[in-house]
């Protein structure tokens, strides 16, 4: 939450006190601690959606992937589906970036989507918002303004009749 309130000189480093990202990691890998190393992922997942939110996307994308190879272990956790929602926006938006590779990024956007469709279906009223926020950016990178337009709206509305007020726009 700092990260967002202060101006700090790394946005996404997540280290306080108690816990220094550095050193933290290879005493988890030493021992085995799957869990840990769970919920250390959440970590890169914040560090993801931090990345994403202040426009740094490279590290943002080095983060997504640290993110799949521990989150794709725990196939139905909550962090997947954040991490398919944001891992979207995120190739959406390199999109609009010099040199963006457009059919590979679009092929990646498309199997989130699915994904994120799933969740959607089984959980709507916190995934739902979601969907239609990445089909419309993709759709905008597509230049379909008006169906972008529709989707954007609609994700807007699901958002606010969900209370879902601190989600309604993380996108840039």
């Amino acid at each position: 939450m700092l990260n967002l309130l202060v101006f700090a000189d790394n946005t996404t480093l997540l280290s306080n006190l108690l816990l220094q990202g550095t050193e933290f990691l290879p005493l988890l890998q030493s021992r085995d601690d799957l869990y840990g190393l769970y919920i250390y992922n959440m970590f890169y997942l914040h560090k993801l959606m931090l990345g994403f939110l202040f426009g740094e996307f490279e590290p943002a994308n080095s983060y997504a992937l640290e993110c799949r190879n521990y989150l794709i272990t725990v196939p139905e956790s909550v962090g997947v589906a954040v991490l398919y929602f944001y891992d979207s926006l995120l190739a959406l938006a390199q999109l609009s970036q010099p040199l963006g590779e457009e059919p590979t990024t679009l092929e990646r956007v498309a199997e989130r989507q699915t994904q994120l469709q799933h969740w959607a279906h089984h959980a709507p009223m916190n995934h739902h918002h979601k969907f239609d926020l990445v089909g419309s950016e993709r759709c905008c990178v597509l230049r379909q303004k008006t169906e972008a337009g529709e989707l954007y709206h609609k994700a807007i509305s699901g958002a606010k009749g969900n209370t879902c007020n601190n989600k309604q726009l993380p996108t840039n």
